[in-house]
């Protein structure tokens, strides 16, 4: 196949020419030796008269942008890349959060998604225990644990107000537990709050609604306008949060239907980066798990225009630390 090239400087003035003489497209491409479609997207950067000179400064610019000429980037650059890759940033966070922050041009998402595949491909243990998230096998999905007779009390999710559907307001809160290995008794609690993305992340003994009572308690310690509502799905574990708030504040996803709150889901696939699917959770320690909220707190995000969790958090409730 021949490879395709850019029309040259002769190639443009020509176009002019036949083009000023009325020549159709398939014509001038005749001529030229080229496609037509390339004549014809040529003649529409000027869709009243052809002029060549602002067809070759429009290649001039494209030349000094080009990925050829581009800004070699240092082994300085690469280096930040490497250190926000290893507090978990994306590609995408990386450059976004540079740009936030007003630091020098980083390489772009797609350059650096290159590099990893050129780092992978020279040292086999670059990438070496990097986890892919995966969506879980239809087998998986199919043993979903029964509607909650507590749900019925508690309010339907279809009736939460638009202010926390569009989170315009902070407080509003989702929660989920994330399981370890199956009959490993501990969980994980995590709570995010809406608005701000920010999270928190505790080990309870137990998947049992007493436990998940006792936690929430102790994080709103005394601060009752930091939980203004709750979004949880129908599980059992989930049976006293009336005792946390009333019925009117708590909307409950509908039966087999988590991704309703898609948030906190998303939040688990985060921690799942940490906390391995099958992995016992009584074996990781609480100041672990103060690690993984306090990374993924720190992690800036595009939702939040690359600005972090705890900084929005902060802005947002600054009476004192979530």
């Amino acid at each position: 196949m021949k490879r395709y090239t850019h029309l040259q400087p002769g190639e443009l003035c020509k176009i002019s020419v036949l083009h000023a003489r009325g020549l159709s497209s398939s014509a001038i491409a005749d001529e030229l030796k080229r496609h037509v479609s390339t004549v014809r997207r040529e003649l529409k950067r000027s869709p009243l008269r052809y002029d060549e000179t602002l067809a070759l400064a429009h290649r001039a610019r494209a030349r000094r942008l080009c990925a050829d000429n581009a800004r070699r980037f240092n082994a300085e650059h690469w280096a930040r890349v490497e250190r926000a890759l290893c507090l978990h940033y994306s590609p995408e966070q990386i450059v976004g959060r540079a740009w936030v922050l007003g630091e020098p041009r980083l390489p772009s998402r797609s350059r650096i998604y290159s590099w990893l595949s050129e780092r992978a491909a020279s040292d086999e243990h670059f990438l070496h225990g990097k986890r892919v998230r995966r969506y879980g096998s239809r087998a998986a999905r199919a043993k979903r644990p029964n509607p909650s007779a507590w749900a019925a009390r508690a309010t339907s999710i279809h009736q939460r107000p638009e202010a926390i559907n569009l989170r315009q307001q902070f407080g509003h809160w989702e929660i989920d537990t994330v399981e370890g290995r199956k009959r490993d008794l501990p969980r994980l609690l995590g709570a995010l709050e809406r608005m701000s993305l920010y999270l928190k992340l505790n080990k309870i003994k137990h998947n049992r609604a007493s436990a998940v009572l006792s936690c929430l308690r102790h994080w709103r310690a005394g601060r009752r306008d930091v939980f203004l509502s709750l979004t949880p799905d129908q599980g059992v574990e989930f049976a006293h949060l009336e005792r946390f708030l009333p019925n009117t504040h708590i909307f409950v996803c509908d039966p087999h239907s988590p991704g309703q709150k898609g948030a906190m889901e998303n939040t688990n696939g985060l921690v799942r980066f940490y906390v391995p699917k099958g992995f016992p959770i009584s074996l990781i320690d609480p100041e672990y798990v103060q690690y993984i909220q306090d990374m993924l707190n720190d992690r800036p995000r595009k939702s939040l225009d690359f600005l972090t969790p705890r900084e929005v958090a902060s802005f947002l409730y600054p009476a004192g630390a979530l």
